[in-house]
């Protein structure tokens, strides 16, 4: 029985680290476990990080899926998700971008990751009905403060209160964020990473 964190190079796959970490066979479900430590990444730039996890419990079935984006060697356009990803269930967005305090953001959902030129960069997400509701706050009771200012830090907190519905398991969200400012390209100053939710 065992959890192994497996970090590629998100732009061809390539594994650059693994680690596993042993669990215990239970007769009873536990609810969760923690795992503390560090890794070297070898440089700036984006990866990937997934989880696989193999428990007698699961019938000889493994468990592989991704867990998140990550950029290395920035402050600014992070975008982080913690909470509970399954019906009935709140994630909680944080928006971290140090160089943009108190600019206005706007945070986005979508079914597809996109991407969708914006001049010379592109957003991480695909541009469909769903990104047209959260951008235009049609349904403010589900996506939280998806539009805001970031506070003095650069920072802010989002939510997503998923319905309570299981037909929703399986549907996997993108989102991201773009930061606003009338003195950059399009409006636009920063453009976040992608942040992947899988309703469970």
């Amino acid at each position: 029985n065992y959890i192994e964190l497996i970090f590629r190079y998100q732009a061809n796959s390539t594994i650059f680290h693994t680690t596993r970490v042993a669990v215990p066979s239970l007769a009873v479900p536990r609810e969760r476990a923690s795992y503390k430590g560090s890794i070297k990444f070898p440089a700036k730039g984006k990866y990937v990080c997934q989880v696989f996890m193999r428990h007698s419990n699961l019938a000889g079935m493994p468990y592989f899926g991704f867990v998140d984006n990550i950029v290395v060697g920035t402050n600014n356009g992070i975008l982080i998700g913690s909470g509970t990803p399954s019906p009935g269930g709140t994630v909680i967005l944080q928006l971290r971008s140090s160089g943009d305090q108190g600019l206005p953001y706007v945070l986005a959902s979508s079914l597809g990751a996109g991407p969708t030129p914006l001049g010379t960069r592109s957003l991480p997400l695909t541009v469909d009905e769903l990104v047209k509701v959260t951008t235009q706050n049609l349904l403010p009771g589900v996506f939280v403060n998806f539009q805001n200012k970031l506070d003095t830090k650069g920072e802010a907190q989002a939510q997503i209160k998923i319905p309570n519905s299981k037909l929703l398991i399986g549907v996997r969200l993108y989102n991201a964020y773009v930061v606003l400012d009338p003195k950059s390209t399009l409006g636009i100053k920063t453009i976040s990473q992608q942040f992947i939710l899988s309703i469970q």
